[in-house]
């Protein structure tokens, strides 16, 4: 998955890679191939979180690049960004909430190391899901837990359902 010779972050910065890829410590990780169930809970998942949004609590961003420290740039599926950030391109403050949704091709080990990431930086909370499994868990300061099917996910003052997310399930 990683790409084996080594870039600097600089160079990372102004080239934009095709397939998107992710840069970590030198490396360049690819992005997974979405499936149709992954788009679909992403989808879902921003729709959810716009009320939040709407009620001036952050702002949802789907696929942005998010540098985490000075040698690394993450892409979350779905983030959530401050209210008033305005930064255009890579953003450099740091969200409210990363959310990560496994591909087929994806290896939890990894996204794991990224929700690390994320916290590391000041992330209160990383969502991981599987849409095939409909699970997910939450990663925070305290560790990776699972959520119950009947459970809720939360980030500060974001909050969504299982049931919400995956309905009749």
């Amino acid at each position: 998955m990683a790409v084996l010779v080594p870039i600097s972050v600089e160079e990372y910065l102004e080239n934009p890679t095709e397939p998107e890829s992710e840069y970590l410590d030198g490396e360049l990780f690819q992005k997974a191939t979405g499936t149709n169930l992954h788009s679909r809970l992403q989808g879902r998942l921003i729709v959810l979180l716009n009320r939040f949004q709407e009620r001036g609590l952050g702002q949802v961003v789907p696929e942005q690049s998010i540098r985490v420290r000075p040698e690394a740039v993450l892409i979350p599926d779905v983030a959530v960004l401050i209210p008033d950030n305005a930064e255009d391109g890579v953003i450099t403050s740091v969200p409210l909430l990363c959310i990560e949704i496994l591909s087929p091709s994806d290896r939890f080990s990894y996204t794991f190391r990224k929700c690390e990431e994320y916290t590391r930086c000041g992330v209160p909370a990383c969502w991981i899901f599987d849409p095939v499994e409909q699970r997910a868990w939450i990663s925070d300061v305290h560790g990776l837990k699972p959520v119950a099917a009947d459970g809720t996910l939360t980030a500060g003052e974001i909050s969504l359902l299982m049931a919400e997310i995956f309905p009749g399930s």
